[in-house]
This record gives structure tokens, C-alpha cells and sequence, in this order.
């Protein structure tokens, strides 16, 4: 589908399941006897309609092969192809709160067309302005799609999980690319996307581990962005180590902690410092050249929020948090997670994090060890119960009356140990 006359063709052509979906839920929340007792509607177009509620499992299929046309649509340009985008949210808003099933391929779909437009960006300073607003109609279009899918869905939390999800996936697209760089308007865009992520995730996100993924997945979004300034890096940086520290279990704590010294000392991927191979008629050293000054350009651009400091700061807290936890073996377990993240920011040339710091904390872990072994072999029976953490129990239980300690933190810490 090609123009907006075809994409309106074949969507008033599959209306009727759209049509069929609002009867059924109608029927189901209302209190009419008579359409309890099976009396046809009619749909708007004046067809008799049948009025028997829809299975759940045929409606999501249903649902799922609307969401496939999206997929058929190919514009000619980035333009047109927003356009028809528009056509087709347009038809599935008639679903209402089905456009669970359907919003999230109109949005993934949009969010594409960042990168096309990127690729689009004018060199002169006059054509700069009708680009940039087409961008940000573009990222208008996100956020109000992704807005109606949160507030039709709310009681769904598969629903705003997703949503929040699709917001982050915009803001790392609208983050990234170095030429949106020094754009104030797409930098606020990416960082309102950030915020409406936070946004879902206070108002719809209250299961403890989906709040956990949730803030994980946001720390990986702003972990990924280059485009920030220091201002709303900081801010939402913040952000992350309140939630962090309001989670309900202390393991969560933990490594929301240590995740969030991740943010404060980036490094360039190691695919990124490869340099392509040149193509046949190409000069290689100047592909070579071309390579290390973007290269340049993009490690500035990833370590210029890099502070020590901070990343000391959040390390000593989440192991502060891990020493309280009750179980031994669960607080040793995190040590030995922590070690890992330590070495991890030794390795990346981290100066806060030096060897004095790591050695210490093997030490520490060492001695926990100890002690458990020792309480282990002077009591009579055990006297540790099932861990009931889904991250912890890795095969049944953290405690095995046959050995001392439990054999994966063991292996655990040797492995790391063999890696240090």
C-alpha cells in the first residue's frame, strides 16, 4: 500500500472486525436484556450486527492480523509514509481499547522513520527549519499515539508495560543519532518520551518485579542516549535512584544501585571502534581517517557525563544494601554480583574504582563465606529456609543440607575470581 487511498480502502474493507470487537464489549459492560439475549446491533454503516460477545482469544488474533497491515505499508518517502501512518491510527482508534493489539505496530512502525530522517538532515542552515519540523511532527505523532494506547488500556498492565517500552524505544531512536545532536527540540523530545516512560511507570506499574524490569529498562535507555545535556542527564539519572530506592525487596535495591553506577561511566561500544571495510576504489587510509574522527566525535559525545565520583557512590551504597539483607548466602551472592560490576569499571578505566576497593571487597566476601561455613558445620539442622527470591533460587532453594554453601555463589565468586 502505496497511497493513502489504498491504505483507507483495505481499512474500511477490515472494519467490520473492528466493528464486531466495540459490539462485544458493549455488550459485555452494558445491562440491556436485549442484547444479553442476543437482539443484532447495527454497525454505523446500518448492517445488522451479531451481538455475541467475542471470544478473547479470537479477538487478540483478530487484533494481531489488523496490526500486520501496518507492515504492508511502504511509502515512497518518509513523508508519505507518516501520512499513511496517520490514516491507519486513524482507522484502529475505532477499536477503543483494542488498540492494544494494534497501536504498538503503528508506533514501533513510526519510530523506524527516526532514522530515515536523521539520514535526511540539510546541510544548509535555511532548510534546517522545515526539516526540523517535520521531525517533530513525527515525534508529536509518537507520543500522542503511545498516550491514547496508555489511556484506553490502563487496566491492561501487559498494556502499559508495553507503553512504557515503546517510549523508551523512542527516546534511545531520538537519542542517539549524532544528527539530532545539538538539536534542543529533539533533545526535549527524547527527554519527554523518558519522562512519560516514568510517567506509566508510577501511575499503571505496581507488581514489584515488573517495576523492577520496568526501571531496569530505563536505565538502559538513558544508558544509550548521547544527546543529553548535563541539566536532564542529571535529572533523570535522579529519577532512577529514588525509584531504585523505593523498591520493596532489598535485593531489587541492590542492583537498581549498582545498575545506576552504569550510567555515570559509559564507554564506546567495541563494534563501534572497528573500522568498515573500504569499498573497491576506495582509499583505505582515508576510510581509516574518516573512521577515527567519528569515532572521536562519538566517544566525546558518550563519556562527556563520566564522573568517578558517583559511580564510587551509588557501588558503596548498593553494598550497603546488600549487607542488610537476612540471608547470608543471598547478601553473599550480591557481593559477589557487586565484585563483577567493580571490575567491570576497573576494566573500563574507572580511576574512583581502584584495586584497593576490589581487593576489599574479595575480602569481605571471603569472610562471609567463612562464617557461614562455620555456622553451617556447628549447627544441627538447617536453619535457613527456600529463598523465595526469583533471582536468587537458581535451582530450588539457596540452602542444600548436603554441602556447606551453596554451589552456585561459590562457583560464582571462583569464576570471578579467575576472570579478575
Amino acid at each position: 500500500m502505496t497511497t493513502e487511498d489504498e491504505v483507507a480502502g483495505v481499512t474500511r474493507l477490515c472494519s467490520s472486525l473492528v466493528s464486531r470487537a466495540v459490539s462485544g464489549q458493549r455488550d459485555e459492560t452494558s445491562g440491556d436484556p436485549s442484547s444479553a439475549g442476543g437482539t443484532p446491533a447495527l454497525t454505523a454503516s446500518g448492517q445488522v450486527q451479531d451481538a455475541t460477545p467475542v471470544d478473547e482469544e479470537d479477538l487478540a488474533e483478530e487484533q494481531g492480523l489488523l496490526a500486520r497491515l501496518v507492515h504492508l505499508i511502504r511509502g515512497p518517502d518518509v513523508v508519505t509514509q507518516l501520512s499513511l501512518l496517520t490514516v491507519v491510527r486513524d482507522a484502529f482508534s475505532q477499536g477503543g481499547d483494542l488498540v492494544r493489539y494494534t497501536y504498538p505496530a503503528v508506533i514501533s512502525s513510526a519510530t523506524r522513520l527516526l532514522g530515515p530522517f536523521a539520514d535526511m538532515k540539510p546541510d544548509p542552515e535555511d532548510e534546517r527549519a522545515d526539516w526540523l519540523r517535520k521531525v517533530r511532527q513525527l515525534c508529536r505523532f509518537i507520543q500522542l499515539t503511545t498516550s491514547t494506547l496508555v489511556e484506553r488500556s490502563s487496566g491492561s498492565s501487559d498494556a502499559s508495560e508495553l507503553a512504557l517500552q515503546l517510549f523508551l524505544m523512542s527516546a534511545q531512536a531520538a537519542s542517539m543519532s549524532p544528527a539530532f545532536r545539538d538539536e534542543s527540540a529533539l533533545e526535549e523530545a527524547a527527554y519527554e518520551f523518558i519522562v512519560q516512560a516514568f510517567t506509566v511507570y508510577e501511575e499503571h506499574i505496581n507488581e514489584s518485579r515488573a517495576q523492577y524490569q520496568s526501571l531496569m529498562l530505563v536505565i538502559n535507555a538513558l544508558h544509550s542516549s548521547r544527546n543529553f545535556s548535563a541539566e536532564n542527564y542529571e535529572t533523570l539519572a535522579a529519577k532512577c535512584v529514588q525509584h531504585g530506592s523505593r523498591l520493596l525487596k532489598r535485593p531489587d535495591q541492590t542492583r537498581l544501585a549498582y545498575a545506576c553506577a552504569q550510567l555515570w561511566w559509559k564507554t564506546l561500544p567495541d563494534s563501534e571502534l572497528i573500522p568498515p571495510p573500504a569499498e573497491p576504489g576506495q582509499d583505505e587510509d582515508m576510510v581509516e581517517r574518516v573512521h577515527a574522527e567519528r569515532v572521536g566525535l562519538e566517544k566525546r559525545a558518550i563519556e562527556q557525563h563520566n564522573n568517578g565520583d558517583k559511580v564510587l557512590a551509588h557501588l558503596q551504597r548498593s553494598l550497603k544494601v546488600a549487607d542488610s539483607c537476612l540471608d547470608p548466602v543471598l547478601s553473599v551472592r550480591l557481593f559477589v554480583e557487586l565484585l563483577n560490576q567493580s571490575a567491570v569499571h576497573y576494566e573500563r578505566r574507572c580511576l574512583a574504582v581502584t584495586p584497593k576497593y576490589i581487593n576489599d571487597l574479595i575480602d569481605l566476601i571471603r569472610t562471609s563465606i567463612s562464617n557461614i561455613e562455620a555456622f553451617d558445620t556447628s549447627a544441627p539442622e538447617p536453619t535457613r529456609a527456600a529463598a523465595t527470591d526469583a533471582g536468587v533460587a537458581d535451582v530450588n532453594a539457596l540452602y542444600d543440607p548436603e554441602a556447606h554453601m551453596n554451589t552456585y555463589v561459590l562457583g560464582y565468586f571462583h569464576r570471578t575470581l579467575d576472570y579478575i
